[in-house]
């Protein structure tokens, strides 16, 4: 009778929870290398490590939690997989030299320089497959401050707040590769789809709140 009683009562809590729109998919975030869960400084990546997000508890993550690859680490990998969610007040993804990230799931940020996906160093591949949103000033969706980078958007990026960027890079010598066959949509006061320098061998289209399909640059 109590069994049947408990089966009733997260019945009821999971039709609540739609009702309400509450998300019932959870997620949390593992170095599947070392076994330690990410929260804030534990578990963050170093060389030749892997972090995955998966639909366990708790989903998303505290906003203070972020994936953030050691300085000057390589072949850092990261995937968020479908269903999970990240959600942080920081960039909510960082790693440094020929590392990769693929998100299939759902990133979310907040705040000044809140980045989606970041990399500060070369040789890295950033892969959007599911959903980023950022949120406040400079915030950018896909951002690359080295060089030789790869930066892919197949989902959605939508990006609001002054001066922010769907897919950013500052790269000066056309060696990074962006690549959009997804959407990206862009508000706020000077902010654009794509935002590289000057000397971009071929910039994004100037003046427009979204962009195209299959759009490449080299920057």
């Amino acid at each position: 009778m109590r069994r049947g009683g408990r089966l009733l009562s997260l019945c009821l809590g999971s039709a609540l929870a739609a009702i309400g729109g509450l998300r019932e998919v959870e997620a949390r975030c593992v170095n599947t290398t070392t076994g330690i869960v990410v929260i804030a400084v534990a578990g963050q990546p170093n060389a030749n490590e892997t972090v995955v997000c998966d639909t366990t508890v708790p989903n998303p993550p505290p906003a203070s939690t972020v994936i953030s690859g050691a300085a000057g680490s390589t072949n850092v990998n990261v995937t968020v997989l479908p269903g999970s969610i990240l959600s942080s007040t920081a960039r909510a993804i960082g790693v440094v030299n020929n590392s990769r990230v693929l998100n299939q799931g759902q990133v979310s940020t907040s705040g000044l320089n809140a980045f989606g996906i970041s990399t500060t160093g070369n040789g890295s591949t950033l892969t959007n497959q599911g959903a980023i949103t950022t949120v406040g000033s400079r915030g950018f969706g896909l951002d690359a401050r080295g060089s030789n980078s790869t930066l892919i958007n197949i989902g959605t990026i939508n990006v609001s707040g002054p001066n922010s960027a769907g897919i950013r890079s500052t790269e000066t010598t056309a060696s990074t590769l962006v690549t959009n066959s997804g959407t990206i949509t862009v508000t706020g006061s000077g902010a654009s789809p794509t935002l590289q320098p000057v000397s971009c061998s071929r910039p994004a289209p100037p003046g427009r709140s979204s962009i195209k399909p299959a759009e490449r640059y080299l920057v």
